[in-house]
């Protein structure tokens, strides 16, 4: 596996890069992969220049204890060489000594230091320097197709995240479909409507937490890639962005669908072709408001632990304005803008509305008409709610967008 890295930052190397990386005990044939060496202790420098002159460097010092031994490592060898040994620190130490004294001597260091003399010596005092690659090497549609090729081979090779968020919302959706089951089309009594809501309030929750989350940890984990191939020239944040986007729809609009259509079936919901898509659609659109949130809060940090943190802090007031924990009838000054802004609020609506159309018969002396399903909620014509739904998911994404964007203008790499 290391040989396989090496060899890729090989080709990476030869289309003119500069590649620069730290190794632990490699083998020779990984060692040999490398064109230059740096070997250091206690922060002074041992050796630097070609891997293939570090022998006769060593040789010519004359001393037959820095000669490598024939079919031996010579990165094990030499690391070895310049360590400071804990049972003898005292003739280590002076061997440390004696090899950064003779390099500091050697035409070795004047030729690896030639470069310096083009550079004016205050410039490499600066603590911070900082630079960002402003041209990219390739086009806008090159890196989308690539940056989505790798996310399409991303899915196929972890399928257990998809298969978790996919499986997880199987089984809830079975849990919820059997604790709520009752014949198909049952009349509207208060009961009925009542735990209807409630499976329509546990279902849009379950949606929202299972997309939000592993939308966080998805787009996290790849930021700070993402944030280095961006200043390296490598990936514009409006291609890696779609690309992500096309790719994220995968776990958004299956594992909903998946959960839609179990809970419609074993839930006794309303049997009809018109009512189940239109209840798979919400759903769906749900999943895509809270994944494009999961995108701004991954967008924020690259680390998922403090974006999880901030994501109970957008969970409680789409809760609690969901209209049943509140009678959104009563809400006025602030309260009312945040029954405004609550996604689940119009998920809640429109699976209400579409649940219980005006035209139905199943209305009943205690539930006599839609208005009497809908009390409290203070929703909206189900074409309202729909087109809610998609805008927060856009108007969201949108903000990810820029969040990103704002990040790459602003983060610099740092050389020290």
């Amino acid at each position: 596996m290391a040989k396989s890295v090496c060899l890729a930052l090989r080709k990476v190397a030869a289309g003119g890069r500069l590649v620069i990386g730290t190794i632990h005990q490699p083998s020779s044939d990984v060692f040999a992969l490398f064109t230059h060496v740096m070997l250091m202790t206690q922060g002074r420098v041992i050796y630097m220049g070609p891997r293939t002159a570090l022998a006769a460097y060593f040789e010519r010092q004359g001393d037959p204890s820095l000669l490598c031994p024939p079919r031996h490592n010579p990165a094990d060898f030499f690391v070895t060489l310049v360590a400071l040994h804990p049972q003898d620190p005292v003739g280590s130490q002076k061997r440390i000594d004696n090899l950064v004294a003779i390099y500091q001597a050697s035409p070795e260091r004047v030729a690896m230091s030639d470069w310096q003399q083009d550079v004016a010596f205050p410039e490499l005092l600066l603590y911070h320097r900082s630079f960002k690659m402003r041209h990219f090497q390739a086009s806008s549609y090159t890196q989308f197709r690539l940056c989505f090729q790798r996310n399409v081979r991303a899915l196929f090779r972890d399928p257990m995240s998809f298969g978790a968020a996919l499986g997880s919302g199987f089984i809830t959706g079975i849990i919820l479909g059997l604790a709520y089951a009752t014949a198909p089309n049952a009349p509207a009594t208060a009961e009925h409507v009542r735990n209807t809501e409630g499976l329509f309030f546990l279902a849009n929750l379950q949606v929202f937490l299972i997309i939000l989350y592993a939308t966080i940890m998805a787009f996290s984990a790849e930021t700070k890639v993402f944030m280095r191939e961006n200043q390296a020239g490598a990936n514009r944040v409006g291609a890696y962005y779609l690309s992500k986007t096309f790719t994220g729809w995968a776990v958004e609009i299956a594992m909903p669908f998946v959960f839609a259509l179990l809970v419609w079936a074993l839930a006794g919901l309303q049997r009809s072709p018109e009512g189940f898509f239109i209840f798979a659609g919400v759903m769906i659109l749900n999943a895509l408001c809270f994944g494009s949130i999961g995108y701004c809060l991954a967008a924020m940090t690259s680390d998922p632990q403090i974006a999880m943190a901030i994501a109970p802090v957008l969970v409680l007031p789409n809760v609690v304005f969901s209209g049943i924990m509140y009678d959104l009838s009563l809400t006025y000054g602030f309260r009312e803008f945040l029954a405004y802004i609550s996604i689940l609020r119009y998920a809640q609506a429109a699976m209400l509305i579409n649940e219980f159309p005006p035209s139905s018969t199943r209305f009943t002396s205690e539930i006599p008409n839609q208005e009497a399903v809908l009390e409290g909620l203070n929703a909206f014509p189900l074409s309202t709610n729909l087109w809610a739904l998609a805008s927060a998911a856009v108007v969201f994404r949108i903000i990810a967008y820029l969040i990103l964007l704002l990040r790459t203008t602003r983060e610099r790499i740092v050389v020290r």
